[in-house]
């Protein structure tokens, strides 16, 4: 842990905001963000002072802040990405809020609902992560077994009627547990608290374009001559972020009012504009990676990359690397395993192209 997670756990404990905490401690809540988002790594002396003062701190809890804060080293936490980074923006004041309601609200259940690719998954993880517990999802059966029976609070994704009735019977069996979901629809259980989760904001979905585009591009930024474009991709797109990636992921070769004019006529069209971009981009694969895509698709919670059968093609790495390059494929560490998911939209669509059904 580094002194971000450390203070946002305090924070969050305490139920205080980040303007709370910067109004306590007499300093600025751009200076208690840039702490928790690790850009600040060895806080002064003297702010690690006032943070003990304002979040009235036990003596085991001060010298647990000082030795975490004067151990790191100064220089900021790396920042590069991929395609599926697993940074998340525009989202502070979601994980604030949701946090909250599961310490001083005493919820011991938050349902985080909305359209495909709109991010719940990654808002969920980080308040579980933040609240101390594990980001990557379990699932609800594994839950019944008594698998992780240690966890008081644990992440369940793209929970379905099934899942739910299992998840029933699991928070009546483990009364300190607290769950966070993610569903299209509310779960309908007892004591459920949904969070509605829309695209992001004008100002956040240029700033996620711009960290996405990097990562297919390094180097890119966004300026006065292609701020334009970005906005009306971002506005084509609702703000989705799953849209955002994909469409961020083509800037490797062309320029922002070429990609702009490429993707006009599929936003444009009736419909979802986030399916429309997923079903024209899957379109333009070959047939190979389309073939390995409908492999992946099949696993609905994600696959290791070990237990996976071969992949369509004659570099099955080289498929996945194309796959994932083009914002389709996530690909994160689970347990020191390389773990391989499909986003849902991006599955929807392929199932329906190829008229499987996704196990």
């Amino acid at each position: 842990m580094d002194v971000g997670d450390l203070v946002v756990r305090l924070r969050t404990t305490r139920g205080m905001s980040q303007q709370e905490l910067a109004t306590r401690a007499g300093t600025g809540v751009r200076s208690i963000g840039d702490i928790e988002r690790g850009r600040v790594r060895r806080p002064q002396h003297s702010t690690l002072t006032a943070l003990a003062g304002a979040l009235g701190l036990s003596s085991a809890e001060r010298d647990e802040l000082f030795r975490v804060g004067r151990s790191a080293s100064p220089r900021r936490r790396d920042t590069g990405s991929s395609p599926t980074s697993s940074r998340l923006l525009g989202r502070d004041l979601d994980v604030d809020q949701i946090a909250r309601r599961l310490t001083v609200g005493g919820a011991r259940l938050v349902t985080v609902i909305g359209p495909a690719g709109v991010g719940k998954t990654r808002l969920a993880g980080a308040v579980v992560s933040r609240l101390g517990g594990a980001a990557a999802p379990v699932a609800a059966a594994t839950l019944a077994e008594g698998v992780g029976a240690e966890a008081d609070i644990v992440l369940v994704d793209d929970v379905d009627a099934d899942a739910a009735a299992v998840l029933s019977a699991v928070l009546t069996g483990r009364p300190r547990l607290r769950l966070v979901l993610t569903a299209r629809t509310a779960a309908r259980l007892r004591g459920e608290h949904l969070w509605p989760l829309r695209g992001l904001v004008t100002e956040a979905a240029v700033a996620l374009f711009a960290d996405r585009a990097g990562a297919a591009r390094p180097g890119f930024a966004g300026t006065a001559a292609n701020a334009a474009a970005i906005e009306a991709i971002c506005a084509g797109l609702r703000g989705n972020p799953l849209g955002i990636g994909i469409s961020a992921a083509l800037l490797r070769g062309r320029e922002c009012d070429e990609l702009h004019r490429l993707l006009a006529p599929v936003l444009s069209s009736a419909g979802d504009p986030l399916d429309a971009l997923v079903r024209w981009r899957i379109s333009r694969l070959t047939r190979v990676e389309r073939q390995a895509l409908a492999v992946l698709s099949r696993y609905r919670t994600g696959v290791a990359a070990g237990d996976l059968p071969t992949v369509p093609g004659r570099d099955g790495d080289g498929t996945l690397a194309v796959l994932a390059g083009a914002a389709l494929l996530e690909v994160a560490d689970r347990g020191g395993r390389s773990w391989l998911q499909v986003p849902g939209a991006v599955r929807d669509a392929t199932a329906a192209r190829s008229g499987e059904r996704t196990a």
